[in-house]
């Protein structure tokens, strides 16, 4: 375990690290009437002024474990023998719980190549979601995709990329994870952006079995601008 910033971190370089979680989200499959888990998107620390990029104190458990490997292959490879563990250790408990991640809504820069972002949670991460969809090691993905539409990181763009063939060939469901909270604070978006992303999300193909994850609850319960009418309408 690393302090990070103000929090503590779990290395996931560190097989026993890996273990853990998948013991404690087995515990909860096995424990409890859930009808699924999600995973959010930190896996390695998000860069920030009091966390340098790549400054990760994983350096020890490289050094025992990496072999020749580069060292964000190898931080990749930890993330993704995580995700594919906890697949298994969840299927091998109660095969009808769903297992998805909601990763950071953009796969990295110039994926797709009409959006701008100035994180790339490939090399900054260490999280390659597109491998999880490609090896059909989740039952979903809900990218969190929390930009107006038509803008420089457009959701309706994004979500196409996250739902094509290329990206999604075994059509995985994607539930786009919504940013009702941003509604009020300083971005004020008005209801009718809510409604339009809900009608996108219909209206791209393929769907699959559709859905979406709205963030957060707050706005909904307060019924915030009218979103709970919104919502209720549109699906």
């Amino acid at each position: 375990m690393h302090r990070i910033g103000n929090a503590l971190w779990l290395d996931p370089g560190d097989p026993a690290v890996r273990e853990h979680v998948v013991n404690v989200v087995r515990d909860i499959v096995e424990r409890y009437p859930v009808a699924g888990i999600v995973l959010d998107d930190y896996f390695y620390p998000y860069p920030s002024r009091s966390y340098p990029k790549g400054s990760f104190p994983d350096r020890p458990f490289y050094a025992r474990y990496g072999g020749n490997t580069d060292l964000g292959d190898w931080r990749r490879e930890n993330i993704n023998k995580l995700i594919r563990q906890l697949h298994d250790a969840i299927k091998g408990a109660r095969p009808d719980v769903l297992f998805g991640v909601s990763p950071f809504g953009i796969y990295r820069k110039g994926y797709p190549a009409n959006v701008t972002v100035e994180l790339d949670q490939y090399q900054d991460l260490y999280a390659d979601p597109v491998a999880w969809l490609r090896n059909g090691w989740v039952d979903y993905l809900s990218p969190q995709l929390y930009w107006r539409d038509k803008s420089a990181q457009s959701f309706s763009a994004l979500l196409e990329w996250w739902r094509s063939p290329v990206v999604n060939p075994h059509e995985i469901p994607i539930y786009p994870s919504i940013a009702i909270d941003r509604l009020g604070g300083s971005y004020g978006w008005p209801t009718s952006e809510i409604a339009l992303q809900l009608d996108i999300e219909l209206s791209i193909k393929p769907r699959s079995s559709g859905g979406f994850i709205l963030w957060s609850v707050g706005p909904l319960l307060e019924n915030k601008k009218g979103v709970a009418l919104v919502v209720a309408r549109e699906r």
